[in-house]
């Protein structure tokens, strides 16, 4: 008959990992606030800045070169341009030829040669890479030449992200987040459980040949996402020069050192603290690159913005590690002739677990804000999408994790039957929040021009002096359809020269046809003349030409441009809110982290006065060991 297990003698054992594990969280939670308090705002991807020809202009005169800028430095020889003429022919399709860099300007400045052009439409297509994380962006720059101007095209919210890569990326996280967890079981977890020394020692040699071999895997696996981001031929050329490079190089040797160094430590248990110190800081040294060579590393705010990720990546990566190793070792101990016990295990894995699911969360959220633009860019995007499925699994792993340690009792078969259900099902969970963080790496940020908040459909307003004389104009709801015309008008001078005895104004549309001159009608509000019925039959450029007439002056005219909305590209109907959410998230990280500081704070203090009052036992065991064995 087995011995009750006995609760107290492991109290001051978990008191301990607690206290550990909220030194970590304390820092890492205090370094967030420090940065959420005084972010600045955040920018990532190649991005287009300006283009000459503009999108949607149009020249009286054929142009000979294009130049396009854009917001991050960019590979030249990656880029690409591809003009279309009306009727879908390809009038040029080339690599840029020419680079040019203005005095003083960072970046670079692409300038295609084109070849003659007649009169009509045409549409460019550019897509270029970025130096820094080597994804790929593209759009359309339309313009006109001799004819009537274009409507800018529409930013699409980006492709979904390519099957392959993403899978390469997934095999690279899972390998990176087993050998984060290998490290938290290493360093935290098994110097808490209170395992005899002969299965500590079985343990960690067991535990440092996964690292050995996750390492491993993650350097072939950092080559073989090289190779699919580039190709062969550009392998050299991009290991060897650029930010992105070196960020490469630095992680492939970080993880080639870690497997190493983890062969070395299998059978030296003499010298562990030190291989697991060299070991920790290879292991930061190459998330730092990753990091780096990622969308946020990539950002405006680069030294904040790779802390945040480097947390994140941490603090997840750790979490699902370990819930996967201990599903491993769970599946071990169904071997009789393996010593390892993974209940106290568990038992010890609860207290840094929640360090890394806060750290995580708080990072995460302001992460968000940097890489989705508003809700609706949540909404409408493939980005935003799988950021959704991400946060979903993130949950139900959370709310399974807590499901086992309130589980974590003496209890029968079915318990423990129903324990090691929820480990296996909070493991799936986790590999797939792994699968959509590669897909997410992969993929095309959910912001830029295609995310830019919508231009308000309403009344318009444009005022200006002409003469002594300050007039504005208005149209109401300012739609293609009918809408009415307001006029103010206001003089300056003082006595006024002459009343004004009547207002008049004409439209030319996008279609060259011009209205007669139409009367409006003086309103009931001093200086104010309208017209109503005015009809706005196409959206475009409208000239508007306004006449006052004054009694003995000549007419005072002016003539102003207007725009009328199309309804389409950037005047969509927001789905929730096109607004940008960046500060509000990051308000919320901010206030998160402090809550999550407070309760650790109080928790110390609790644990503290608690373990004061705990009495003393005269011969305290040495080694106490879990008797429960958890059957799979």
């Amino acid at each position: 008959m087995r011995a009750p297990y006995d609760h107290t003698a492991l109290r001051p054992v978990a008191m301990a990992a607690a206290r550990t594990c909220l030194r970590i969280l304390l820092v890492a939670t205090f370094m967030t606030i420090l940065g959420l308090a005084a972010a600045p705002p955040a920018n990532a991807h190649a991005f287009l800045l300006r283009s000459s020809p503009s999108d949607g202009s149009t020249l009286d005169r054929a142009p000979t070169t294009m130049t396009l800028a854009f917001d991050q430095d960019i590979l030249v020889y990656a880029a690409s341009l591809t003009l279309r003429s009306a009727d879908g022919s390809v009038l040029l399709r080339t690599r840029p030829p020419i680079v040019a860099s203005r005095s003083g300007a960072p970046l670079p400045v692409l300038a295609i040669g084109l070849p003659p052009l007649l009169k009509g439409t045409y549409s460019a297509t550019w897509q270029v890479q970025s130096a820094d994380d080597l994804h790929r962006t593209s759009g359309t720059v339309s313009f006109a030449v001799g004819q009537t101007s274009l409507p800018q095209a529409a930013t699409g919210p980006g492709p979904a992200p390519p099957v392959l890569s993403s899978a390469l990326r997934w095999l690279d996280l899972t390998g990176i987040a087993v050998l984060l967890g290998a490290l938290l079981l290493l360093s935290v977890v098994v110097p808490r459980s209170r395992l005899t020394p002969d299965r500590a020692a079985e343990l960690r040699t067991r535990l440092w040949r996964v690292m050995t071999i996750t390492a491993g895997v993650a350097s072939l696996t950092g080559i073989a996402v090289l190779l699919d981001a580039v190709g062969p031929t550009n392998v050299v050329r991009v290991s060897t020069s650029g930010s992105f490079g070196r960020l490469w190089l630095l992680r492939e040797v970080g993880f080639c050192g870690v497997a190493c160094l983890s062969r070395l430590a299998m059978h030296r248990t003499g010298s562990a603290r030190r291989y697991t110190i060299a070991t920790i800081a290879l292991t930061a040294a190459s998330l730092t690159a990753v990091s780096g060579s990622s969308h946020v590393g990539a950002a405006a705010d680069r030294p904040f913005a790779l802390l945040l990720l480097l947390l994140h990546l941490s603090a997840s990566g750790a979490w699902a590690g370990g819930v996967l190793l201990l599903v491993w070792l769970l599946i071990l101990e169904r071997r009789s002739d393996v010593g390892v016990r993974s209940h106290p295990l568990l038992r010890a894995f609860g207290a840094p677990a929640c360090g890394c699911v806060a750290v995580a969360l708080v990072t995460g959220i302001a992460l968000g804000g940097r890489q989705v633009a508003s809700p609706d860019a949540m909404l409408s995007s493939p980005y935003g999408r799988i950021l959704i499925l991400k946060v979903l699994m993130v949950g139900i792993a959370g709310l399974l994790g807590l499901r086992t340690s309130l589980l974590l009792r003496p209890a029968g078969p079915r318990r423990r039957t129903s324990l090691s259900r929820g480990l296996l099902v909070e493991s799936a969970a986790l590999l797939l929040t792994l699968a959509a963080g590669a897909a997410l790496s992969v993929g095309t940020p959910a912001r830029g021009p295609a995310f830019n908040p919508s231009v308000p459909v309403g009344p318009s307003v444009i005022s200006t002096q002409v003469g002594d004389l300050v007039e504005s104009a208005a149209l109401a709801p300012n739609a293609v359809g009918k809408s009415w015309l307001r006029v103010d008008v206001s003089q300056t001078r003082r006595p006024a020269p002459a009343p004004v005895v009547g207002v008049t104004a004409s439209l030319l549309g996008p279609d060259a046809v011009a209205t007669l001159a139409m009367p409006l009608t003086r309103t009931e509000i001093a200086n104010r003349w309208e017209l109503g019925g005015v009809h706005l039959n196409s959206p475009g450029w409208w000239r508007l030409t306004v006449a006052v007439q004054r009694a003995g002056h000549l007419d005072n005219v002016w003539r102003v441009n207007w725009r009328v909305p199309s309804g389409r590209a950037g005047e969509r109907e927001p789905l929730v809110s096109d607004r940008p959410w960046k500060s509000g998230l990051d308000r919320t990280a901010l206030v998160l982290a402090m809550v999550l500081l407070a309760g650790g704070l109080t928790s110390r203090w609790s644990s503290r006065r608690r373990q004061r009052r705990l009495p003393t036992a005269a011969n305290p065991p040495s080694h106490i060991e879990d008797r429960v064995l958890v059957r799979i």
